[in-house]
């Protein structure tokens, strides 16, 4: 007769096993779906009221993604590029339904990680591509220099590259905001909450702590004044909202037709 001893060390491996297994099959899923069908994204301008409900709904029921060790939240900055034309602004006004975005992204002030991003939108769906990038490259770029830019592997560097010397590619604004994110781990679904707009035409102190306080946005006049907006609420997913959360979202806010893109265009528009 055959007989297995089985030990705790027997089942901690078993598992280990099957968790890597799991996490490896849902990452093919996951990117093969992202890569095929993009990812749904809604947005809403929330009072400064909605702002707190809504907070505390989502954070009591899903956690907060690997970004956000603070449950204040961490700093989001991102250098917009635009060409000549102006195609990424005006399109966006003109709601044309496939546009693409360009910009370099960081976080909390820090070079240590930077990220080339193309944002494409087609019908209802985004899709997004990315290259991690050095500070240099990024440094090199603003004084018009691409050759760091031609020597990564990645396609949205070169694409980024060429476009800078056809159409005019060249760096607009920086974009900043507070960004408190949530995350279902089952449905793909990120909730954000986004606050402290800021915008800055300066190119030069992109990872000062505070420069770009210079320059607050505020949200637009949507709703009358005594319930003047306090929160852009972004809501992403691949192909569903669980009930649950869509329940716990409900809420009376305006939905934000423009990007942040061009809410802080306009407002450096109207300051200078």
């Amino acid at each position: 007769m055959f007989v297995m001893i089985i030990t705790k060390d027997t089942v901690k491996n078993a598992l280990r096993n099957v968790k890597d297994a799991v996490t490896a099959a849902d990452a093919v899923i996951s990117y093969g779906k992202v890569r095929r069908s993009g990812r749904h994204e809604l947005k809403r301008l929330l009072t400064e009221p909605q702002y707190h409900v809504l907070l505390s709904r989502i954070s009591a029921v899903l956690e907060p993604d690997s970004y956000m060790p603070e449950p204040e939240g961490y700093r989001v900055s991102s250098l917009y590029l635009d060409d000549l034309a102006e195609s990424a602004y005006y399109e966006k006004l003109s709601g044309v339904h496939h546009r693409v975005k360009y910009r370099f992204r960081w976080y909390n002030y820090s070079p240590e990680l930077i990220h080339l991003e193309c944002k494409e939108k087609r019908g209802d769906r985004i899709f997004k591509r990315s290259a991690a990038v050095s500070r240099n490259c990024l440094e090199s770029y603003i004084k018009g220099d691409y050759r760091l830019l031609d020597a990564c592997d990645a396609p949205v560097c070169r694409e980024v590259s060429r476009l800078s010397r056809e159409r005019g590619l060249s760096p607009r604004v920086v974009v900043c905001y507070t960004r408190q994110a949530f995350q279902h781990p089952l449905s793909h679904t990120r909730i954000t909450f986004d606050t402290a707009l800021t915008a800055d035409p300066r190119f030069d102190c992109l990872f000062s702590r505070g420069s770009e306080a210079l320059f607050p946005v505020p949200l637009p006049m949507l709703m009358p004044a005594h319930m003047s907006p306090g929160c852009i609420l972004e809501i992403k997913y691949n192909e569903y909202i669980p009930k649950y959360i869509s329940e716990l979202l409900t809420s009376h806010s305006e939905v934000l037709a423009m990007s942040k893109y061009v809410l802080c265009r306009d407002a450096l528009n109207l300051i200078h």
